[in-house]
C-alpha cells in the first residue's frame, strides 16, 4: 500500500516507564465500562435486521478536562537533541492511558442517559449494545432498523462524535 493513502494511527505507550514510573502508574483507570461482547453479540443476533454504527476516532472525540492537561504533554524537538523542546499539551484523551476506554464508555453512556427521552432506541443500544466504539443491535424490521440508525447517528452527534 502506499505509504500516501495509508492511515496512520499515533498510539501512545501509557506503560513506557522512566526512572521506573509509568503514567499508568499514576493514573487510576476506573470501572470497566464496557459491556461483555459476548453479551453485546448475543444481542446482535436475535432479531433478523441487524444495525451497526461506528465512532470515528472516539477518543479524539472526548475534551480532556483543563485542569488535566498539563499532566498530558508532548516535547518536540524536530529530531535536534541541541534544540530546547516545543511543548504542546493534549486536549483531547490520550489513545494509550489506562483510563481511556473508561472515560470513552462514561461519555457515550452518560450522554445516552440524558437523552434518552429524545432517543430512546438509541440509549437502550448504546447502554446495553455497545462495545467500545461500536454499537451493533439488531431489530424485527427495516423500518425499526433505519430509525434506529437514525438516533444513534443523532445520540452520537449530540455527544460531540
Amino acid at each position: 500500500m502506499d505509504k500516501s493513502t495509508r492511515k496512520v494511527r499515533i498510539v501512545f505507550d501509557g506503560a513506557a516507564k522512566c526512572d521506573g514510573i509509568s503514567l499508568n502508574d499514576m493514573i487510576h483507570a476506573g470501572p470497566k465500562l464496557q459491556q461483555d461482547l459476548f453479551n453485546v453479540l448475543v444481542r446482535f443476533r436475535r432479531n433478523p435486521v441487524g444495525v451497526a454504527c461506528n465512532v470515528k476516532e472516539m477518543y479524539l472525540q472526548i475534551e480532556a478536562k483543563e485542569q488535566d492537561r498539563s499532566h498530558f504533554q508532548l516535547f518536540w524537538r524536530d529530531l535536534d537533541p541541541n534544540r530546547e523542546p516545543d511543548v504542546f499539551e493534549f486536549s483531547r484523551v490520550v489513545f494509550g492511558k489506562n483510563s481511556a476506554p473508561m472515560e470513552s464508555q462514561f461519555v457515550g453512556q452518560e450522554n445516552a442517559r440524558r437523552k434518552q427521552d429524545r432517543y430512546p432506541l438509541a440509549t437502550e443500544t448504546v447502554l446495553k449494545s455497545t462495545y467500545m466504539d461500536n454499537s451493533i443491535d439488531s431489530v424485527e424490521n427495516n423500518d425499526e432498523g433505519a430509525e434506529l440508525y437514525r438516533q444513534l447517528k443523532a445520540l452520537w452527534v449530540v455527544a460531540g462524535m
